[in-house]
């Protein structure tokens, strides 16, 4: 089997829940179980990478999907202790697709496609045979005529906008195939979805707009299942960090647009939270210019968190990283400013007193303009630089 009840997704989380050190993330499972058979179905998880997307789609699929025994891999989880635990556990017909998945030699939309759609004709025909009588134009006509429902599973939704040889026709009809297949199909008993990027970056119109959507800013219902808490990272975790996406090319933002966002980076290097209002990241273009569109890339890339209006730097790489980009020669007067404060910090270690006056001298002279010398609230500048 391609997708439907197939055992990949089981084989997948097994590895996971059985290595040391493991999370247990399946306390989502009875949140999820709440919304099976209901009109509240579909729900998408949008989230930078590295947060556990897949792991929990893995997770889900080893749960639901039937002709399997995957008790023993949940007894001894949050799950197991659910009043719904055990009406769920292998009773449903599961459709788990990767869509980061290619066939391979794809070379352009026409190919993917037609690779997703022959890998569903080819389990529903297997699994249900007398759908061979009869000729099909659509995906979501074959699993009507099945008689049953579904839970989709669906990782990685938005994986294939970021191909070159994806056009915006081929944009729209890949929305098309998703609404015709998920949108308000009776046989749709829960269709969980991932991706990197909110569902409104690549639609505007009401494709997949039966979907409730859970990303950084507004997601208070799963976000605890998505990253770690300090709590879990203490009692488990190593001090180890993946990168998490292009840091190029948000040190690239910050290069070319330093003005919008300099005193934001130079506070958050500086262990200070910067206030911020982000109503989701519908504003995140492929150039990004303003203050909110830098801050949101770099909140999707996963280079800052998010909580409770105010970004900061989340770990120590990540902030060695940000002080990397402070230091590029393209910083101009922002890498001035933190060479200066470095010679600074050195000469007032190792007590050199003439270079810590000089330096004073130029801060003094560069951050207060002469007319407003007398000005006490620009001395204070001096002790916060």
């Amino acid at each position: 089997m391609n997708y439907l009840n197939t055992g990949i997704p089981i084989v997948r989380y097994q590895k996971t829940c059985t290595q040391i050190p493991y999370v247990d993330k399946s306390g989502m499972i009875e949140l999820l179980n709440q919304k099976i058979g209901i009109n509240d179905c579909y729900v998408c998880v949008t989230r930078p990478r590295r947060f556990g997307k897949t792991v929990n789609a893995n997770m889900l699929g080893a749960y639901y999907t039937k002709g399997y025994d995957t008790a023993e891999l949940f007894q001894n989880r949050q799950i197991a202790a659910a009043p719904s635990f055990a009406d769920h556990l292998n009773r449903h017909n599961v459709i788990y697709i990767d869509f980061s998945r290619r066939p391979d030699l794809c070379e352009d939309y026409h190919t993917y496609i037609s690779s997703i759609r022959e890998c569903f004709i080819e389990d529903l025909t297997e699994c249900y045979p007398f759908l061979k009588e009869k000729k099909y134009d659509s995906i979501s006509r074959m699993l009507w005529d099945t008689k049953e429902s579904f839970i989709f599973i669906m990782d990685e939704w938005d994986s294939i906008f970021y191909e070159e040889y994806m056009s915006e026709r081929d944009k729209n009809a890949y929305l098309g195939f998703l609404k015709n297949l998920l949108k308000d199909q009776p046989y749709v008993d829960l269709a969980y979805m991932t991706g990197v990027l909110p569902i409104a970056k690549y639609s505007s119109g009401s494709e997949l707009n039966m979907f409730a959507e859970y990303n950084f800013i507004n997601d208070n219902i799963f976000d605890r299942y998505f990253g770690f808490s300090e709590s879990e990272v203490k009692g488990v975790c190593l001090n180890y960090w993946t990168e998490t996406g292009p840091m190029n090319e948000v040190a690239e933002c910050v290069e070319n647009n330093a003005a919008e966002v300099r005193e934001d980076v130079v506070k958050m290097v500086s262990g200070i939270p910067v206030r911020v209002e982000l109503t989701g990241y519908s504003a995140l273009q492929p150039s990004m210019k303003t203050r909110d569109e830098i801050l949101s890339a770099m909140v999707v890339y996963g280079f800052l968190s998010y909580h409770n209006g105010y970004l900061q730097i989340p770990n120590l790489e990540l902030m060695e990283k940000f002080q990397q980009v402070l230091t590029r020669s393209s910083m101009g007067e922002i890498r001035e400013i933190v060479e200066s404060s470095r010679n600074m910090l050195q000469a007032t270690l190792s007590g050199d007193e003439g270079k810590v006056a000089s330096f004073l001298e130029e801060v003094h002279d560069r951050e207060i303009p002469f007319l407003e010398y007398n000005d006490k609230t620009h001395h204070c500048r001096i002790e916060k630089l």
